[in-house]
């Protein structure tokens, strides 16, 4: 801002970029450090047999709570760093055109960031000085305290303090006084013109300083206000041939794509009128098939009928047949029947007379004797 006032945006980038590596590298360093003290505080640690596991717990706190602190420390610290400034609203209504709204940001970044560099060092130039004088104040001598045993509970952190031996109080040496001294009222007068003057002096320089800073942001918020006019003025030009560079396009894209859907429904209704005469020369054929095949049909119907009534024809014949057939085996088999039961009864009368017969003309014989056999 101070010297020509032309922003560029790879020092805007790279600012930002500096910042996010600084931080990560903070990040990194502390870990690294952390890590490396307690590998060698591990290293170092005697392996005795006499360490009470309470003093090994309180050790372990101690390094959890020192790890916290430091943790906290690169919080804030991250946080200071990682301020972003504000975003106007009209960067977030044009969010459609993302090249110049990209371009706009970055520009709008730049300058909230140098502007915000400006103003912390004239506020840290003109402000933040010692007025209380409290580093001149002479140094009390304090007790020695020791910390012992810290423990985290429930409620918060337990530990042990433990305090020196007093001492006698010490009272703070006095301020010694100026001597007295016999002034006139001219020496008075001459002393306070003097200081009027340094003060008018002093006054004047801060007021000259002021002006030429005062100056200095003028002439960086001009130049911005310049840089800013003739940044929309190119964009808008460029946005402007664009446009007409889209529209041309636009208007070629449209006629493009009218010739082509008007040879697409060329191409559909003669596809259409084809499909037509096909589905028509289909159907005609189906049509002459299903009616062949229905006399088809109706033809063997009628010849199976046919054939359904010779055989039920010829089974009756053969049925009657079979009765005819039947009774003649009936009649002769009980013709048979009757044959073989006369012949039977004459057998059986003729041996009755033979046995009779026997039984009269044979003589009385012992019965015959059992044969034993060794």
């Amino acid at each position: 801002v101070e010297g020509d006032g032309n922003i560029s945006q790879l020092d805007g980038a790279s600012r930002v970029s500096t910042n996010h590596q600084t931080v990560e590298k903070g990040k990194l360093g502390l870990r690294q450090r952390r890590i490396a003290v307690e590998s060698d505080a591990r290293r170092r640690l005697p392996l005795r047999r006499d360490v009470r596991p309470s003093s090994l717990v309180a050790r372990r706190r101690r390094r959890r709570l020192n790890s916290k602190e430091e943790d906290r420390s690169l919080r804030t610290r991250t946080r200071c760093l990682s301020v972003r400034p504000s975003v106007p609203s009209f960067v977030h209504q044009s969010q459609g055109r993302t090249g110049l709204t990209r371009h706009l940001l970055f520009v709008w970044t730049v300058v909230i960031h140098t502007a915000d560099k400006m103003l912390i060092g004239l506020v840290r130039e003109s402000v933040m000085q010692c007025f209380c004088h409290t580093c001149r104040a002479p140094t009390l001598p304090v007790a020695p305290t020791e910390v012992r045993c810290q423990e985290k509970t429930r409620g918060g952190l337990r530990y042990e303090v433990i305090l020196g031996e007093p001492e006698a109080k010490v009272q703070p040496p006095k301020k010694q006084l100026s001597p007295k001294n016999s002034m006139s009222v001219q020496d008075i007068e001459e002393k306070l013109k003097a200081a009027e003057e340094r003060r008018q002096l002093l006054e004047s320089t801060k007021m000259a300083a002021l002006s030429a800073k005062m100056s200095k942001i003028e002439e960086a918020n001009r130049k911005r206000d310049e840089y800013n006019n003739q940044f929309i003025t190119t964009t808008k030009e460029a946005l402007d041939q664009k446009m007409g560079q889209h529209v041309e396009k636009r208007e070629a894209i449209i006629t493009d794509l009218k010739t082509k859907m008007k040879d697409h429904i060329e191409n559909v209704e003669k596809t259409r009128l084809s499909l037509e005469q096909q589905t028509d020369e289909v159907r005609t054929a189906i049509e002459e098939k299903l009616k062949t095949a229905s006399q088809q049909r109706d033809d063997n119907i009628k010849k199976m009928l046919e054939r359904l009534k010779e055989h039920e024809e010829q089974v009756q014949k053969v049925r009657e047949q079979n009765t005819v057939r039947l009774q003649q085996l009936d009649a002769a088999i009980q013709d048979k029947l009757g044959q073989a039961r006369t012949r039977k009864e004459q057998i059986e009368q003729e041996q009755r007379e033979k046995l009779r017969n026997h039984v009269s003309t044979a003589p009385l014989r012992p019965p015959p004797r059992k044969l034993r056999f060794r």
